[in-house]
């Protein structure tokens, strides 16, 4: 039914739907976003994702596929973590206070 009503919108018409449902979704976005919690250590909520994954016991591959990013960016996030809670070890990531220093 929504696709037979979309086959008779004009090209303008579709445009326009879409352009004001991807508005939509960024002001959702960012009001989400200016209402979400400070994250300690200046986390990224990316990192945060990350983190919760990797306490889980989940491999730096498993992150990629459930984060559906690549093995390398996920990398980067590790050394990111490692960096901004001041460890050098994955035990020592997992073992970091979760509250602000």
């Amino acid at each position: 039914m929504a696709f037979a009503a979309g086959q008779r919108l004009t090209l303008g018409e579709a445009v326009a739907e879409t352009l004001a449902m991807a508005e939509t979704l960024l002001e959702t976005r960012e009001t989400r976003l200016a209402a979400a919690p400070a994250l300690p250590y200046d986390l990224s909520p990316r990192e945060v994702e990350v983190l919760q994954l990797l306490a889980k016991g989940r491999s730096n591959a498993e992150i990629a596929t459930a984060l559906f990013i690549s093995r390398r960016t996920v990398t980067t996030h590790v050394s990111h973590l490692y960096a901004k809670l001041g460890v050098a070890t994955a035990p020592r990531l997992l073992s970091a206070p979760t509250s602000t220093p």
